[in-house]
């Protein structure tokens, strides 16, 4: 790899480690042109990404990115970054993939913040409800006339304000 191609590489990687608070680190093997196309389109759809690094220039941007600073004995191998805000969701993605795949990726760690989580952790973070999940089950937990009041409270305001002036003409 040519110098500047090894500056942009570089760079983008700090950028991943920037933007983002949330990161799984993948061991991968053999995954095939199929598998990986599957994989960063589940990814992208919750605005996500599958980055192969290389593991020098990793531990490059991570010292110039200040972030996750315990990650840098974690690039021994063929490794890659999962990244996304969709803590939850990318979870659940990593963990169905590598069940789908287990001989060709394991989870070596995630990192949240200023948190490093063991694979153990990431798993229990896939089996965790979305929140979308949730707010059915709040929605569900509600009683229909609530519902409809919580949702109509606005509306229900501005009538009564507009009949109690219409009242005083």
């Amino acid at each position: 790899m040519k110098r500047e191609h090894k500056d942009k590489f570089t760079q983008n990687v700090v950028d991943v480690f920037s933007k983002n608070d949330f990161l799984i680190l993948v061991n991968f093997k053999s995954i095939n042109a199929s598998e990986s196309l599957n994989l960063r389109n589940g990814l992208k759809s919750i605005d996500g990404g599958f980055l192969v690094v290389k593991n020098t220039l990793a531990r490059l941007a991570l010292e110039r990115a200040n972030k996750f600073p315990y990650l840098s004995d974690k690039f021994v191998g063929p490794v890659a970054i999962v990244y996304s805000n969709a803590i939850v969701e990318v979870a659940k993605l990593i963990v169905d993939f590598i069940d789908d795949n287990k001989d060709k990726m394991s989870i070596i760690c995630g990192a949240n913040s200023n948190q490093s989580l063991v694979a153990d952790e990431v798993k229990r973070l896939a089996n965790l409800p979305s929140l979308d999940e949730l707010r059915v089950r709040i929605m569900q937990l509600m009683s229909p006339a609530r519902l409809m009041l919580s949702i109509n409270s606005s509306s229900i305001k501005l009538i009564r304000m507009l009949d109690y002036y219409s009242s005083k003409e």
